[in-house]
């Protein structure tokens, strides 16, 4: 505290250390403000990308909901078109159950080779010449 008390009683002038005081404020108030704008900055880029996030999220969201939409459908259409398969495919079997025995009886080769396609795993007509002249 005297070398303090010597030094200004030394012959530095009060109003050169108030100018000094001054400035170092200015200085220091400066620095403060341009740290302020950098963080301002950086947060402004953040809040832009978060924004521009939450719109494409947002965009996301009603997007899926509509593809749910549209996937819920398709399985509702395939199910009414199973259950319509489903009854014809019940109603032929009662109808070939209740066939009366006379009926029942040799089939055309035509219908005999579709229904063996419809069993054997490679399809209609599988291990036979295609129909046709000089054919079978």
């Amino acid at each position: 505290m005297t070398f303090l008390l010597k030094l200004l009683g030394g012959g530095i002038p009060w109003k050169l250390l108030g100018v000094i005081g001054i400035a170092a404020g200015v200085a220091i108030g400066a620095v403060y403000f341009v740290r302020q704008v950098k963080l301002a900055g950086i947060y402004e880029a953040q809040r832009d990308t978060a924004l521009a996030a939450s719109a494409e999220n947002a965009r996301l969201a009603q997007w899926q909901a509509e593809e749910s939409q549209r996937l819920q459908g398709i399985v509702a259409e395939n199910a009414k078109e199973k259950a319509a398969q489903r009854r014809r495919y019940d109603q032929l079997r009662r109808s070939i159950a209740d066939a009366p025995d006379t009926e029942d009886g040799p089939l055309a080769a035509v219908l005999r080779h579709t229904l063996d396609g419809l069993r054997e795993p490679e399809g209609i007509g599988a291990g036979r010449a295609a129909p046709g002249p000089g054919g079978p």
